[in-house]
């Protein structure tokens, strides 16, 4: 079952343990480091790094390694690649699986089982560290994407199978077509046209799965709903 919020009859005993301490302590909503290298039994991977807790830890790690991951001359690595980056005004940072496995392992292992769920947390990490460093960075570009590299094992494209899918594969081989660069929904706004409030964002997750709101909270009604093309954010999709 996804673990989108903690109740009592699922929480882990350390997890309320800590929560409970925090309360106590006056540091409710404070940063809270946790263990998230122990999947709960029964819980499916993706579940488990969309809650927020998880979401919010895999943040504060990967900001770490992006700061302090220094190779073997001392350099501090990704700090010269974010600031090549933005040098070239480009919002693609890619990260060595390498690297990313030496420093947390855990990491390595999610972002090849469950790449899709893993990597939009590692954007909005990278992307924090960004402005962090370069504050006006977001006016340039609002996301930055992080592609991962150097993967150690290459799959020939005959062997993939079902099991496959939705892990993080290297291939090798020649694009025979490709489709044209499209936009595509990413956060979407609708106005409701009988009162005229303007719902959402809402998040489009799954490609060809538009999500869309049934009821107005301000009028109540059923709609209908028209997208707002003005606040709407896309992103570019493209078929190969």
């Amino acid at each position: 079952r996804a673990l989108r919020e903690f109740d009592d009859d699922d929480e882990r005993p350390l997890l309320r343990r800590r929560r409970e301490r925090d309360e106590g302590s006056g540091l409710e909503g404070a940063d809270v480091q946790i263990n998230i290298e122990d999947l709960p039994e029964g819980t499916a991977l993706k579940d488990f790094i969309e809650t927020d807790m998880v979401r919010k830890e895999v943040k504060r790690r990967f900001a770490q390694f992006l700061k302090t991951f220094t190779d073997e001359s001392g350099s501090a690595v990704y700090k010269v690649h974010i600031r090549k980056m933005c040098d070239a005004n480009k919002q693609s940072l890619e990260v060595s699986y390498m690297h990313l496995s030496q420093a947390q392992p855990v990491f390595g292992i999610w972002v090849a089982d469950a790449p899709g769920a893993i990597l939009e947390v590692l954007d909005e990490s990278a992307m924090e560290v960004v402005t962090q460093l370069y504050p006006n960075y977001h006016e340039i570009h609002q996301d930055v994407y992080v592609r991962i590299v150097d993967l150690p094992i290459v799959d020939k494209l005959r062997d993939i199978r079902q099991v496959h899918l939705n892990a993080l594969l290297k291939v090798s081989g020649v694009v025979t077509r490709r489709t044209n660069v499209f936009p595509q929904l990413k956060l979407v706004k609708y106005d409701c046209a009988k009162c005229g409030y303007t719902l959402g964002p809402f998040a489009q997750k799954n490609l060809g799965e538009e999500a869309k709101p049934k009821t107005c909270p301000e009028c109540q009604s059923g709609g209908p709903f028209s997208l707002n093309q003005e606040e709407t954010v896309y992103r570019n999709y493209q078929k190969m």
